[in-house]
């Protein structure tokens, strides 16, 4: 009757609808990969324009017996879409099984059935209840720096102009200003001025002065200083009650119990041209790295080093993991890599990450950070396949 060209190389899955005038067709392989195509079955002119969101191989598709819901099912970005054939926008996205292969739709209409390809699971979902949110928030300021608060149902801030402030409700919209600290402070991105639970802020300046807030309180805690150039924090340890901190004129990292403004052990010097350090959770592992590809391994008890031979270049971040038995560098020119702190053996080499890393607080996640198209991805630690990828509009 007709023919069409549906894909560059291979079509992975067809559906006519239940009337039979709508043939909908999906690609595999090639850079089509993760198209839906829809065609008049009397004519064989494709229908608007193609149906886009998956990141991977559709293996699977399945009309509503009205034919105005269509499902798509991905095996390798492991998700379930939910178009309205009408407007060909996508109304949901179903996350939670691993490798979907197949779908049936029960006779109720709403409850969606999935097979999965590696354990051989079948998931139940309720299409009747939608699940797509805005995709994204923004606070409208030039944000520094910011932090989830203990109960991550809040965001705290800082500007440049120095005024931190509290953002509330569902979208992060509701601005309770806390307090002003000033413009004459440093603070040195990617390294976090926020504690964990969001509750202290520590800056730095030009003049040696360190000084911590605790924004509970709206107060200035500590102000001390022990040197006269640059100084600059590099991040609280996890229980939030030390602090290390960054003299950059003579290259000595410190570390302080800061309520007392006393240092807890000797500092440590930072070879040249250190780009980025961080310290394990319970404080006595640090890794450091520069921009030629160094990187060393710092027991933080005593201060000694040991050069590690590690392909990184130009490192843009570090990060341990809740448990330090991880440790992740991401790459400005290459990738994120992942190793094993017990015997510096590759975990994970080609995750897609330039700028920034970080683990979830229960280690079962990491996260980097990209360019535009995949501003951040997450990867599960176990496997290290990623579970999921965020667009962004900018770097």
């Amino acid at each position: 009757l007709w023919n069409a060209r549906a894909a560059k190389y291979i079509v992975t899955a067809l559906r006519f609808s239940p009337d039979g005038r709508t043939l909908a067709s999906t690609a595999g392989i090639g850079e089509d990969t993760q198209v839906i195509k829809l065609w008049d079955v009397v004519s064989g002119k494709e229908i608007g324009s193609p149906l886009t969101g998956h990141s991977a191989h559709v293996f699977s598709l399945l009309f509503w017996p009205d034919g105005k819901r269509l499902a798509s099912a991905s095996c390798e970005d492991e998700t379930i879409r939910v178009w309205d054939v009408a407007s060909q926008k996508c109304l949901d996205v179903l996350r939670g099984q691993a490798w979907i292969r197949r779908l049936a739709l029960l006779p109720d209409g709403k409850t969606l059935v999935s097979g999965g390809d590696v354990d051989g699971t079948i998931s139940l979902w309720d299409t009747s209840t939608m699940h797509l949110r805005q995709p994204h928030v923004t606070i409208p300021e030039k944000v520094l720096a910011w932090s989830f608060t203990s109960n991550s149902r809040s965001v705290v801030t800082l500007t440049e102009a120095g005024q931190v402030a509290q953002w509330t409700g569902d979208d992060f919209q509701r601005k309770e200003p806390l307090m002003k600290i000033g413009s004459d402070f440093i603070i040195n991105p990617p390294y976090q001025p926020f504690s964990k639970d969001g509750r202290f802020l520590a800056v730095g300046s030009i003049n040696g002065v360190l000084r911590v807030w605790d924004l509970s309180r709206r107060a200035l805690q500590r102000r001390w200083t022990n040197t006269t150039g640059p100084v600059v924090p590099l991040g609280f340890q996890s229980d939030g009650n030390k602090l290390f901190t960054w003299s950059l004129t003579d290259k000595l990292v410190h570390k302080w119990d800061w309520a007392k403004g006393e240092e807890v052990q000797p500092p440590l010097t930072v070879p040249p041209w250190t780009t980025v350090a961080a310290a394990s959770p319970d404080g006595r592992l640090g890794v450091m790295a520069d921009e030629a590809g160094n990187v060393w391994r710092v027991n933080l008890s005593n201060g000694t080093k040991q050069r590690l031979t590690l392909p990184v270049l130009e490192a843009s971040d570090v990060a341990f993991s809740p448990d330090g038995k991880l440790v992740a560098v991401s790459s400005i020119t290459t990738v994120t890599r992942v190793w094993d702190t017990s015997n510096w053996q590759a975990q994970a080499a080609n995750l897609f990450g330039l700028f920034s890393v970080a683990f979830s607080p229960d280690g079962k996640r990491l996260a980097t950070a990209g360019g535009k198209a995949q501003a951040v991805n997450l990867w599960d630690t176990a496997s290290w396949k990623n579970v999921l990828t965020l667009p962004g509009e900018s770097g």
